[in-house]
């Protein structure tokens, strides 16, 4: 397990022998001890000046707070993961512990190696939190803080409350469902929309216990719509903890999953130019060969290479050198047709994904007229810069009817291209030098002088 040497940890222990050897073993493992607090005022303090990672809190501690109570109001003024460390697992004790909703604890005694996995977990748990809260604090103030919906019965299940965000969830009024159970016009099923779910209020009413929290699909009753819910039933109890009924709280995640598959997207996407990346080209190239298999015409893999790139850079610096790269998408983007594909590989390396060919030599076109676009000149913050391409085309099925073979013949090419003169397109040869024919049709030119 590799540890960040910068995590940094406050020990709260009131036995001084136990406090340095846990210091002892933290720093072993790679950890920097903040301080070692005796007392949950002094723990206060030094988690107000020190602003560590994690803190790991003792139950039993000096003063008249113990770990549990200063926990919570550490937690209350800063968002600090606490571990908790106990000689005791009775209920009690750790049900106030999961009051305080902690990162982790330990019973004591514990091994070294269970202290570090704990941390460890706890960091990464804490790191997950944040990165979501983070997510839910943007979609709250793009989407103008939605709200939840909540359903409340008595403890038969039957209707006594409903707000307007549930109303507007679910597709019907309060005064329509009002002393009916939920399972009559509450729609739930499983993510996929297929199975029906039980019902979240009947089953927290069975059980006397709040289910977790789960991931349904609402079905409006009003219009039939599919809407994707968080949906979570507690029981509501008096100060005699009997069964009053419970709440029903529903979420729409419809944004959250929008948004979900908005970052997807853009882990496929080229930061600079805004082409697909390396990682959407394999999947579309794969289909495109698949699409031209079943449709029984030609795909052309054109890999293309800048000529004189690196002399920009070096000549102009690296700013230069992106704009250039940001030029050359545009003008592929430009100089393709709508259905045609184009990714940045890396560096100044692109491929294009030409599909739906009836003839071979439509591929020559297609180079040609990269070759000329690419060969403009450019201009650059100020200066003017020639830069042309050397492009290698493979043809499937002709040279290959596999995404990795095409990929690779393509390459070949583009290296036979640069070998060639540069400034020019070839489509693949053999061996012996030779342009590789259709089954049919004409021959193909090997390259643009």
């Amino acid at each position: 397990m590799v540890v960040n040497p910068k995590v940094r940890v406050l020990v709260v222990e009131d036995e001084a022998v136990i406090g340095l050897d846990l210091a002892q073993h933290l720093g072993d493992f790679g950890y920097e001890v903040v301080g070692i607090a005796a007392s949950g005022e002094r723990a206060r303090e030094l988690a107000a000046a020190s602003r560590p990672d994690l803190i790991l809190m003792d139950v039993v501690i000096k003063g008249p707070q113990d770990g549990i109570e200063t926990a919570r109001a550490i937690r209350a003024d800063m968002d600090l993961p606490v571990v908790f460390l106990t000689a005791y697992s009775d209920a009690d004790t750790l049900e106030r512990i999961g009051q305080v909703a902690p990162y982790g604890y330990l019973v004591k005694p514990f091994r070294p190696a269970d202290l570090r996995t704990t941390v460890e977990v706890a960091r990464l748990r804490h790191r997950m939190e944040q990165r979501l809260a983070q997510s839910e604090r943007w979609l709250a103030s793009t989407l103008r803080c939605l709200g939840d919906g909540v359903v409340a019965t008595d403890r038969d299940g039957r209707v006594q409350l409903m707000n307007p965000v549930a109303e507007q969830l679910i597709g019907c009024q309060l005064g329509a469902v009002m002393g009916v159970q939920v399972q009559a016009f509450l729609s739930l099923f499983d993510d996929a929309n297929v199975a029906p779910q039980a019902d979240p209020a009947a089953t927290a009413l069975a059980s006397g216990q709040a289910t977790d929290k789960e991931i349904a699909t609402l079905r409006r009753s009003s219009d039939g719509a599919s809407i994707p819910v968080e949906v979570q039933a507690s029981p509501i109890r008096d100060d005699r903890q009997r069964l009053l009924g419970v709440v029903l709280v529903l979420r729409d995640i419809s944004e959250r999953r929008r948004a979900e598959a908005a970052l997807a997207r853009l882990a496929h996407l080229d930061g600079l130019t805004g082409l697909p990346n390396r990682a959407a080209l394999m999947p579309q190239l794969e289909a495109m060969v698949s699409n031209a298999d079943r449709l029984d015409n030609l795909l052309a893999v054109l890999f293309l290479d800048l000529d004189g790139f690196k002399d920009v850079n070096d000549s102009f610096g690296h700013r230069v050198g992106d704009q250039l790269l940001m030029q050359v998408a545009r003008r592929l983007k430009e100089s393709l047709r709508v259905a045609d594909f184009v990714a940045r590989l890396g560096g100044d390396e692109f491929v294009v994904l030409a599909g739906n060919l009836t003839r071979a030599n439509m591929a020559d076109t297609i180079g040609g007229k990269l070759i000329e676009a690419l060969g403009k000149s450019y201009r650059l913050d100020g200066h003017e810069a020639m830069v042309t391409a050397s492009i290698g085309i493979s043809l499937c099925p002709v040279h290959a009817g596999d995404a990795s073979g095409l990929l690779r013949l393509a390459d070949h090419a583009m290296y036979q291209a640069k070998r060639s003169g540069k400034n020019r397109y070839v489509i693949f040869q053999d061996e012996h030098g030779a342009p590789v024919p259709p089954p049919e049709g004409p021959t193909l030119d090997t390259g643009q002088p």
